[in-house]
This record gives structure tokens, C-alpha cells and sequence, in this order.
């Protein structure tokens, strides 16, 4: 994966991404030279721009604009583009002046293989807290998820799933769960801490797959698993959940969701 550094791009020290982490993020596949599903992004940027209540926030417009001109001047065919927005640079101190104005960078990253047949584990150092404020917000701040992630790796697992504090299953490290359930597709409830992406809200618009809190339970007696983004999907083979392992099957759904990825525009 290569990153395409524009060296004439810049960030203030007071950035308040830099120093509060108070940054929002979309992360779109580039196909053909285009970001796919780039107006569902933004409506989800624009959502995380409410919530945290960013004043002079740049129009979707605008950064419809940007992000065209920016493709329109690379040779970038298929990768994936970055967008993240901060709230912008401000002195020091949690509460932002009234006419601060936010950062925004553009991002291409050259394509990258997407990983297959995952081994997972189910955190055990870290768990997601039921009712965050920043439930739904897809901020730059993934501390506990690297955190969670590296004592994974540590072990021998490409990657990690995490519980809230009710025990319910929310997300893998940076990628949506998708189970195979009793012959049902499910994925963890947005009520209980899970970041609803472009592609896994595409999939349950189509009725592929249908949001459930799901437990420890649902793991054991799920037969397939599979890892979502806005890049791809990608199968998981087992996943240890406490002293007990368990191995999936790939399954039809596998290529049905697939096949729903390779159509969204």
C-alpha cells in the first residue's frame, strides 16, 4: 500500500485533529477513478459534523468538488481515497472559538490486496463502552481499537473482535461483522456501539442482512463470518472466543455479498 504524500500539504501544530483528535473520517474505495459511493460517505460525514457540532463545516458540495478535482489530477484508477475533516486550529483549550474554520485533507492511497481467510480473537484487554458519546461517529480517535488490535497480533490473530460493556459484539478493529446465524445474515446493532458503514448499510438496504445484538452465543454457533468495509470483503476462517475456537465455513452469502459490493457506485 503507498500512500501519495503531497509535500507541498501542511498542518497547523494547533490543529485541533493533531492535538485533540477532534477529526472526522471516510475512508471510499477508488474504482475506475471515482470514489464509489462518495454521497453516502458524505451524509455520514455530514451526520458526524451534527453530532459533534462543527460550525462552518464544508458543504458536500464543496467537497464533492475537492475530491473530483483532486482524482481529475492523479492517475489513481483503483485504490482508495482518505478524507478527514477537523474541527480546525484554535488556541489552547477543550472549547473551540466561534470562527475557527476546519482543516481539510485529501488523501490517495495506492491499491492494496484485501486480506482473506482472517483468524480472529475476541478481546479480552479491551471492551467498547455501551453508551459512548461518540457512539455512530466515525472520529479519527481508534486508540482502543489499536490497542486491541496490537495484543491480537501479539498472538498470532490478523485481527480482533470487540465486546461493549453489555456484552454485545460491536466491531472487528476497523471493519464491520457480518454472521451467518440459523440460515440468517446478521450484523451487531447500531444501538449497541456499532459504526453502520456505506457498504454494510448498502447491504441492509438490499435486505442481505439484518442488524441483531449479538453475544459471545452467536459466535459459537455462527457457520461463516466475513469482515466488511468500504474497500472489501474479507472471509474469516475461525475466531477463538474465550477457551473455545471456532472454525467458519465460506457459504453462498459469501458470494451474494460480493457480487452486492462489486455493483455499488
Amino acid at each position: 500500500m503507498t500512500q501519495r504524500i503531497d509535500s507541498a500539504a501542511s498542518i497547523a501544530i494547533d490543529d485541533r485533529g493533531f492535538t485533540l483528535g477532534d477529526a472526522l473520517f471516510e475512508t471510499l474505495l477508488v474504482r475506475d477513478g471515482k470514489a464509489v459511493a462518495l454521497h453516502a460517505h458524505l451524509r455520514r460525514l455530514r451526520r458526524g459534523f451534527e453530532r459533534l457540532r462543527y460550525r462552518n463545516a464544508p458543504t458536500s458540495e464543496a467537497l464533492v468538488d475537492l475530491i473530483e478535482a483532486k482524482l481529475s489530477a492523479s492517475d489513481l484508477t483503483h485504490g482508495s481515497l482518505r478524507l478527514t475533516v477537523s474541527r480546525g486550529a484554535a488556541p489552547r483549550g477543550l472549547l473551540p472559538p466561534a470562527d475557527i474554520e476546519p482543516t481539510v485533507v485529501v488523501q490517495l492511497i495506492d491499491a492494496a490486496p484485501v486480506p482473506q481467510h482472517l483468524a480472529l480473537v475476541v478481546s479480552e484487554e479491551v471492551t467498547l463502552h455501551a453508551n459512548s458519546a461518540l457512539r455512530g461517529v466515525k472520529t479519527t480517535n481508534y486508540l482502543e481499537q489499536t490497542l486491541a488490535l496490537m495484543a491480537a497480533k501479539e498472538r498470532g490473530f490478523d485481527d480482533v473482535l470487540l465486546m461493549n460493556t453489555d456484552g454485545r459484539l460491536v466491531c472487528a478493529s476497523s471493519a464491520a461483522v457480518i454472521l451467518r446465524v440459523d440460515d440468517e445474515l446478521l450484523t451487531p446493532a447500531a444501538g449497541d456501539g456499532a459504526l453502520v458503514g456505506t457498504t454494510l448499510q448498502h447491504f441492509i438496504d438490499l435486505g442481505l442482512v439484518n442488524p441483531r445484538s449479538l453475544t459471545r452465543s452467536d459466535l459459537k454457533v455462527a457457520s461463516m463470518a466475513v469482515l466488511v468495509t468500504s474497500l472489501g470483503i474479507r472471509s474469516v476462517r475461525s475466531c477463538v472466543v474465550g477457551n473455545e475456537s471456532v472454525d467458519f465455513d465460506r457459504s453462498d452469502d459469501d458470494r451474494v455479498l460480493r457480487d452486492a459490493f462489486d455493483r455499488i457506485e
